[in-house]
């Protein structure tokens, strides 16, 4: 959902999913501060039907057999499940639905394992990450019912070592609270990534995090808070989580394959191997299994759709399976409550988010760890619901699925009015309202929130409509009526309405989303008092003088940094030499330990990151122009005519108490970068930038830099300040800086050297 006031970007997944995996992109976070220092047992019909009939089990809602009928809608729901698979690139997925009580339809699509060819098959297992959540917080129901623990119990009453740096929340904080995250502390998944912490550790870096909202007033998914109510469940219940799960819900379920150990896992003679797509190609590169031990509570379940679909038929069944009520009524109807407003008319639930789609309520929670996706989703009204489990951890996929699945089964349309066509007719013609040429460029240009330094950029390019607000990525605009368009990526909830004066001039925006919306007023043309060349010209005088600056070569920085709301510090250096080649080294510290390194090289062309506790990522696409612009070892004013297409002073702006011009600078290839220039020093007082997150979604990520410096006749910051919504703020302080010392090639390569 995207808050157009508050500056953050989410989605759908974000909110109620799992961002449980730790890929090289969520370390992309931690390495653009030092960047600029230089993340069932149904009818036995079915089940022998799925056994015995290689990859599918096939029933259509009214209980006729698929094949007796070959135009019906699960056949042609099938089809286009299968070209959504191709057409994404996914290796394999499986699909199980259940409809009152019984499973309509269960298969495997692809392979399990490309390199050996093998299929996916209804019994192939798979992660499910963050789906694990709605199993946690049963077995927190089940305790309630039997007097073990309250919701309202302090999560310290069992885990004595729990504390939280909020006074109010720490007094406060309950087991509620962590199941529905609103403790006020932000995601700490950072710690939860490396094996070098258990379960208690993790939950004590938490601990240590500074909040980032008031208690209970916003929703921060967490999975190691969730993780700390599903340890105190266990405590309650005497016992572990991994046995709770397996003695409480597995076993009457008869979820007889079903595990919590990635060794389990992969003892298994199918279960499924985890890909990453890769950008440039798109080819499936194989991922190693993630062991996620030390937050097993929030995600480390690993099943397959046979054993899915009796989670399903309990889920549906009101807690009762097989004619016996494993829960109360009162304690399940907890589960599918509204305990957290997520803004934008979704809620979360106990493991579970709640909204409205396409005029039906729906129960859905997904999970994503590197390699694999999953998801659960309900529409309990209609006592139907699926499973959809993949290996390839891909957002696209669970937005096509959710609307082929519903389209076919329910017959939901697969747009909003009652008669729109269907998800197996393909995708809705965007274009169907001609965006003329003429109206298109009348939109273009700046507009200004009222009352707000906030600022809207429209620009209009070969058809397209392209938004950029400040502090925030990149939007594509697509006409739905007269002045009037929607956002691209987002529900239809939010949409821009293009507002005319008396004379039918375009005089402002009304960015509209559910529960608000911001007003943009068509600013005055802004004449700057210097030109591009002037100013990038004055900018170079500020750190030195272009013959300072050019007659360094290499620059070794050594570094700390704090960052606050993951409760973690660092430490390391970054090696650069002119004119585009950067490494950087961190070494990552929580509790007073080494947890992981990380390296981030960029040799001029090619670059990557690289863990010693996830897979590694090459950067290609997008992300490797972003790199080439970052490792500029003349801070991008040198060259800038080589690095940007163009650069426009768009208006004068302040940060903190000092004027800046905001300048916008778009390279060829690459995203744009926003710098605030300070029009006394001439010094970059502030940075935008724009970083792919996880599964290719963009975050913007914001640099104050303070306490400038002279080196060797060069100035520079000694103090960064990065924001990134994802994980709050890091302080990075440099220590020392040295310039023209010998840096051999191979530190700018992949491998070890430092």
């Amino acid at each position: 959902m995207l808050y157009f006031k508050r500056g953050a970007v989410f989605t759908l997944r974000h909110l109620g999913g799992c961002v449980l995996k730790f890929s090289g992109r969520l370390v992309c976070f931690l390495l653009i501060i030092i960047f600029t220092c230089s993340q069932l047992a149904g009818p036995s019909g079915a089940m022998a039907a799925g056994r015995s009939g290689g990859h599918s089990a096939i029933m259509d809602p009214m209980g006729n057999s698929a094949s007796q009928d070959p135009d019906s809608r699960l056949a042609t729901m099938e089809k286009a499940i299968e070209a959504t698979r191709k057409e994404l690139g996914i290796p394999g997925l499986s699909l199980a639905i259940v409809k009152d009580g019984a499973v309509i339809y269960m298969k495997g699509f692809g392979l399990r394992n490309i390199e050996r060819r093998t299929p996916v098959t209804p019994d192939t297992l798979f992660p499910i990450g963050s789906t694990t959540k709605a199993f946690t917080a049963l077995t927190a129901m089940m305790s309630v019912d039997e007097g073990k623990l309250s919701l309202e119990d302090s999560p310290k009453k069992f885990l004595p070592y729990f504390s939280l740096m909020d006074p109010e929340a720490n007094q406060h904080i309950t087991i509620r609270d962590l199941l529905c995250h609103r403790t006020g502390v932000r995601g700490t998944d950072l710690a939860l990534g490396t094996p070098a912490l258990s379960r208690e550790e993790v939950i004590r870096v938490a601990g240590l995090s500074k909040p980032t909202a008031k208690f209970r007033e916003q929703f921060q998914y967490n999975n190691t808070l969730f993780s700390a109510a599903g340890e105190a469940i266990a405590k309650a219940q005497n016992s572990t989580w991994e046995k709770l799960i397996a003695q409480r819900i597995f076993k009457p379920l008869g979820m007889r394959e079903s595990n919590t150990s990635t060794l389990d896992l992969q003892k298994s003679h199918d279960f499924s191997t985890g890909y990453m797509l890769l950008e440039e190609t798109g080819r499936p590169m194989k991922l190693p299994v993630r062991n996620l031990s030390n937050v097993a509570p929030a995600g480390a379940i690993n099943s397959n759709v046979r054993d899915m679909a009796q989670w399903l038929r309990l889920m549906l069944n009101g807690g009762v399976f097989n004619g016996e009520r494993l829960v109360s009524e009162k304690s399940f109807k907890e589960l599918f409550s509204k305990q957290m407003d997520m803004t934008g008319g979704l809620y979360y639930g106990l493991g579970w988010v709640l909204f409205k789609w396409r005029g039906y309520d729906l129960v859905s929670h997904d999970g994503g760890i590197d390699g694999y996706h999953a998801v659960v989703e309900m529409i309990p009204d209609h006592h139907v619901g699926y499973v959809l489990l993949a290996n390839v951890d891909e957002a696209a996929l669970e937005k096509n699925v959710r609307k082929i699945v519903w389209a076919n089964v329910v017959g939901l349309p697969d747009q909003g009015s009652p008669n729109g066509p269907t998800a197996s007719q393909g995708a809705s013609n965007n274009s169907s309202t001609a965006q003329d040429h003429a109206a298109l460029n009348e939109l273009a240009g700046t507009y200004q929130a009222e009352g707000d330094d906030a600022f809207a950029e429209v620009t209009a390019k070969d058809g397209q409509l392209s938004l950029l607000i400040s502090g925030q990525p990149p939007f594509t605009l697509v006409a739905t009526g007269k002045d009037q368009f929607k956002i691209t990526g987002l529900p239809p909830t939010y949409f821009v309405k293009v507002e005319r004066d008396a004379s039918g001039h375009v005089s402002g925006l009304l960015l509209k989303e559910p529960d608000d919306s911001t007003e943009f007023k068509r600013a005055v043309e802004f004449v700057p008092p210097l030109s591009v060349e002037q100013l990038m010209s004055k900018m170079t005088s500020a750190l030195g003088g272009e013959a300072n600056l050019r007659r360094h070569k290499t620059m070794l920085t050594t570094f700390e940094t704090n960052f606050e709301n993951i409760g973690m510090k660092g430490s390391g250096r970054i090696s650069s030499k002119a004119p585009y080649a950067k490494t950087t080294n961190l070494d990552l510290m929580a509790l007073g330990k080494k947890i992981g390194t990380i390296k981030d090289y960029f040799d001029g062309s090619k670059g990557g990151i690289l863990t010693d506790f996830g897979p590694p990522l090459i950067r290609s696409g997008t992300e490797l122009d972003d790199a080439r612009i970052n490792s500029d070892f003349y801070q991008q004013v040198l060259d800038w005519k080589k690095l940007f297409n163009s650069i426009s002073i768009k208006r004068i702006s302040r940060v903190k108490d000092e004027d800046v011009f905001v300048v916008v600078k778009t390279p060829l290839k690459g995203n744009p970068v926003t710098d605030y220039v300070s029009t006394k020093s001439f010094l970059v007082l502030k940075r935008e930038t724009i970083e792919a997150g996880d599964d290719g979604e963009s975050n913007v990520a914001t640099e104050v830099y303070k306490d400038f410096r002279q080196v060797d006749r060069v100035l520079m910051p000694f103090e960064i300040v990065q924001q990134s919504s994802e994980f709050g703020n890091a302080v990075t302080h440099v220590k020392d800086v040295k310039f023209n010392v010998s840096i051999p090639n191979s530190v700018f390569l992949a491998g070890p050297g430092r």
